[in-house]
């Protein structure tokens, strides 16, 4: 339906161009016809509306300053244009809960993409900001199925007229020609008098209901049984006179015609008015004929048959293929006037009439003439073209395109070095030479290029001092130079240089202090503070310089506790902001195209990620933002190149979700895994079935609220889903994650998170209201990680895992009566990631490791504490990423990671042994969750096969003005 929508778009919108250029037209024609209506002899009358059929048949025409159509204010073509980017904002909207059942939202407090064709998208115009903000879900619908809606009542009418035309020709075809030679004599007669020598028989039938020509390629005369009974032979005559005069002035092809551009145009009632009298003066028009064919002394006798035959014959059925004599009763008394009062120079050419058709056609045919404005509109709307220039699981969005276009930084995730890629040859290159990663935990993040390409500044992760130092390095192989270190800075991250070279564009978080917006001195690097943020944790998405080093812009959280972000301009010496886009929706910089005019960057007010734009002149907004791309998805964005070419990174590493069927007894893989969810498919994570097994909840980042988690509960009966969004954020951790967690009793959620202070924390949430308790709450900023958390089974108590700030890792359980705590497990050397409670509750399994890689040990211990008991030790190399129960408590499950990314589920038993393999082997199996009744198993994965990040470019999607090329 989509697809089908979408290929009827630009067919719709000329239609929507032309019926309204056709009312316009409609209206002149009726407005000239009443001026001149005895000035202008019928025969041009109807001339008039063989202009208007010109008009609607046209599928493109010349621009003219003349034309009549520069009369249609802007807003009827702003309009249309505003439609059409509705439609390819919302195209992707309904997939995202397809198939998941129906959703019912509880809100609690304010607060994967697919690859696309590399062919050209086209660019549509604006839509004005507030008119967007009011658009409602329903209107919106709306307005995307108004295609469909039109294609229906076109195949409604073209079914019903081509039925009606069929059963007709049938019929005909069937009857035999009239033979009374009496009435074929006069035929020839009467053809003569026309001028005509067309074959054409006469067919007598009961199935209409007054005489009408009939036919397209081979025309027949239809006349009824009765009339052909009772007519005299002048009355006969002058019946058959008129049709001949249909037959001569093509009477036939203009009716079809007329009868498609109705279909066509059936929602538009000027153009059923128009036809309708167009209709009326072509009998008005074969009348004329008729009577400038014959005596000076028959317009009389003409006259009064036309009244008898209306009086004793009803109206012919209205079809295309039918010319007849007889329209209605109301048209009696015009017809009868027109007949009165006729001269035999009526129906010759009139000099008056000839010029005012000429000056009608040079005025309605051509197209309206485009403004320079509305000129640069069109070259805007030139289609950009997309295209991947890089697949590989090195791909990261930390790099950047060098400014000719030529490398791509990015982080070569096996040592942490900085890297090359060269996009022709595609060759790699590191430029740093950091130890392995089984011997150093440092890395590198966020380069950039230097406006001559020459260098490139990075942040390094010191793991061992836990800060960040800003770096310089050029393409010589020459030794990197720290240009900034500063312990206090617990994190930092380079956006740009400035256009001279001077200086780097950076984000500093001071520790238990605020975050700035800097300037960093290549020479010295001596900083400069331009902006202190209020808010906490209002990291700017992304920043960058205008291409003149005059501005910065930046995208800004909006307000405390909101995912959704806002785009600001401000002076490069930090005096003054501006903000350029403010929309109810996450709004987020990708760069400042090198023309200087335009700003780039990736919106979700249609529901979807779209890529827009807004044109910029000294620091403020012109205009409203345009489209550029609708339904991108969540790209990281790189940067642009001199030339104007935007790279950017899509990611395809999503998770999601999955359920399988196992044999309790053996361990077999029974049914396949399969998606257990649909909506926000890419984004599910951290499943965990209920312990009545009626719900399954789990972990989903919603692409409207790309920056926060959301925890949900999926009804395993009804299919039906409830959402809980928080003023905290949920920590989806990629292993061994343990949220969420069902109380016994069903009624709430365990949940890890961190609050506004990133003090980290173990929150309750009411499974009905969605109201969030702390339960632990870590008073060390950032400083505290909290692991894994459990219920006991009788509902009193939660045990939990956490590692301080001196790397001591502690297993605790915590009295929910008393606050008060036991620690039942703590090592300096091992990192506790993952804890499972028996189904008894009686003992824990706990997997540890000595590094921060995998769990290399799995173990048992008492629930009440004591000494623990290995079960397994892994190979060097190997390691565990989640663990749990089964439903029998007779085996622990848990996923094996081994060498060469290879990730399979096993069990091993609660006594010790061997593992055994269940033969289930996909990506990045976490997050494992047994069902009550032991055959279902829930999990967390990233797929069946190997899904690599990839690299994309956009071009020629900048507008062309004179004299700047792209």
């Amino acid at each position: 339906m989509e697809s089908l929508n979408t290929q009827l778009q630009p067919f719709f919108e000329w239609l929507l161009r032309t019926t309204v250029q056709a009312s316009l037209l409609i209206c002149v024609i009726l407005l000239l016809q009443r001026i001149l209506r005895n000035r202008l002899c019928i025969r041009w009358h109807y001339g008039l509306w063989l202009l208007l059929l010109v008009r609607m048949s046209l599928p493109w025409a010349p621009q003219s300053r003349a034309s009549l159509f520069n009369l249609i204010p802007r807003s009827a073509h702003q309009q249309q244009a505003e439609y059409k980017q509705q439609e390819n904002g919302e195209q992707s909207v309904g997939s995202d809960v397809a198939g998941s059942g129906a959703v019912e939202s509880v809100p609690v407090s304010p607060a994967t993409t697919t690859q696309e064709s590399p062919e050209a998208v086209t660019v549509t115009p604006s839509i004005n900001r507030d008119v967007q903000n009011q658009i409602k879900p329903d209107f919106t619908r709306i307005v995307k199925i108004l295609p469909l809606l039109w294609l229906t009542g076109v195949l409604v009418l073209a079914v019903y007229v081509g039925a009606g035309n069929f059963n007709l020709w049938r019929i005909v075809k069937r009857r035999r020609p009239l033979t009374d030679q009496k009435i074929l004599d006069l035929l020839e007669d009467c053809k003569v008098q026309m001028g005509i020598q067309t074959i054409l028989g006469i067919v007598p039938t009961d199935k209409v209901e007054s005489p009408a020509l009939f036919g397209f390629v081979r025309p027949r005369l239809l006349l009824p049984h009765g009339m052909i009974e009772t007519l005299s032979q002048q009355e006969l005559r002058y019946v058959l006179l008129h049709e001949l005069a249909h037959l001569k002035r093509h009477d036939i092809y203009i009716g079809w015609l007329m009868s498609l551009l109705q279909i066509l145009h059936w929602f538009n009632p000027l153009v059923w008015l128009a036809f309708y009298r167009m209709r009326s003066d072509r009998e008005l028009a074969c009348d004329a004929l008729v009577l400038a064919r014959t005596q000076s002394d028959e317009p009389k006798s003409y006259g009064r048959i036309i009244v008898n035959l209306v009086e004793r014959f009803s109206r012919p059925r209205r079809l295309p293929g039918l010319a007849g004599i007889l329209e209605t009763k109301a048209q009696l008394k015009r017809r009868v006037t027109m007949i009165a009062r006729f001269k035999k120079n009526s129906y010759q050419w009139s000099p008056l009439a000839v010029i005012l058709i000429i000056i009608l056609a040079c005025v309605s045919l051509p197209d309206a003439k485009r403004t320079k404005a509305s000129e640069t509109s069109a070259k805007e709307s030139a289609p950009p073209t997309m295209r991947q220039v890089w697949s590989d699981p090195d791909v990261d969005s930390c790099g950047e395109p060098s400014p000719d276009g030529r490398y791509l930084t990015y982080v070569d995730w096996e040592t942490g070095d900085l890297a090359v890629y060269e996009l022709a040859t595609g060759k790699k290159r590191r430029l740093t030479n950091n130890s392995s990663s089984d011997e150093s935990d440092d890395f590198a993040l966020f380069s950039r290029w230097s406006p001559d390409g020459k260098q490139i500044v990075y942040d390094w992760y010191n793991n061992e001092n836990k800060f960040v130092d800003l770096c310089i390095i050029g393409l010589d192989n020459s030794e990197p130079r720290i240009l900034y270190s500063n312990k206090q800075v617990w994190w930092a991250q380079t956006y740009d240089w400035s256009p001279d070279g001077k200086q780097i564009l950076a984000c500093f978080r001071i520790k238990d202090g605020p975050e700035q917006i800097v300037l960093v001195s290549v020479a010295d690097g001596s900083v400069r503070v331009l902006k202190t943020f209020d808010l906490k944790w209002s990291w700017p998405q992304n920043m960058c310089f205008s291409p003149d080093g005059h501005y910065i812009v930046f995208s800004y959280q909006r307000k405390e506790d909101s995912p959704d972000h806002d785009i600001c301009v401000m002076s490069a010496d930090g005096s003054s902001d501006i903000p350029v886009v403010e929309h109810p929706a996450n709004d987020f910089v990708l760069g400042w195209a090198p023309d200087g005019k335009n700003i780039l960057f990736g919106s979700d007010r249609t529901g979807n990620y779209d890529l827009w734009r807004i044109q910029i002149a000294d620091g403020k907004p012109q205009g409203n933002p345009k489209l550029v791309k609708s339904g991108v998805g969540p790209v990281v964005p790189l940067g642009f190149t001199r030339k104007g070419s935007f790279y950017y990174g899509v990611s395809q590493k999503g998770n999601d979700v999955y359920v399988a069927e196992l044999d309790p007894q053996t361990g077999e893989i029974l049914v396949p895994p399969k998606k257990a969810v649909k909506r926000f498919e890419g984004s599910n994570i951290d499943p965990y079935y209920s312990p009545d097994g009626k719900y399954l909840a789990y972990i989903s980042r919603s692409r409207r609220h790309n920056t926060y988690l959301v925890s949900c509960i999926r009804s395993l009966e009804t299919g039906k889903e409830r959402e809980f969004s928080f003023n905290i954020n949920l920590i989806g951790n990629l292993i061994g994650a343990t949220i969420p967690r069902w109380s016994p009793d069903c009624r709430s959620l365990l949940v890890r998170g961190r609050d506004k202070k990133n003090c980290g924390g173990i929150y309750q949430i009411d499974a009905q209201t969605g109201d969030v308790t702390n339960i632990v709450l870590s008073d060390v900023y950032g400083e505290v990680s909290f692991r894994s958390c459990e219920w006991s089974r009788d509902g009193k108590a939660i045990f939990y895992g956490r590692v301080n700030e001196d790397n001591l890792c502690q297993i605790l359980v915590r009295d929910l009566e008393t606050g008060t705590e036991k620690e039942l497990y703590r090592s300096s050397s091992e990192f506790c990631f993952d804890i499972s409670v028996s189904p008894d509750g009686k003992w824990l399994a706990l997997g540890s490791s000595q590094s921060n890689n995998y769990l290399r040990f799995l173990k048992v211990m008492s629930a009440t504490g004591g000494e623990s008991r290995e079960l397994y030790r892994f190979k060097k190399g190997e390691g565990v990423l989640s663990i749990t129960w089964t439903a029998d408590g007779k085996y622990i499950l848990f996923v094996r990671a081994i060498p060469r990314d290879q990730i399979e589920l096993c069990r091993i038993s609660a006594d010790g042994g061997e593992p055994e393999k269940l033969g289930l082997e996909m990506l990045q199996i976490r997050s494992l969750s047994v069902h009550p009744d032991g055959r279902h198993i829930a999990f967390q994965s990233s797929g069946p096969s190997s899904k690599e990040s990839e690299v994309w470019v956009m071009e020629n999607f900048l507008p062309v003005s004179e004299g700047n090329e792209r």
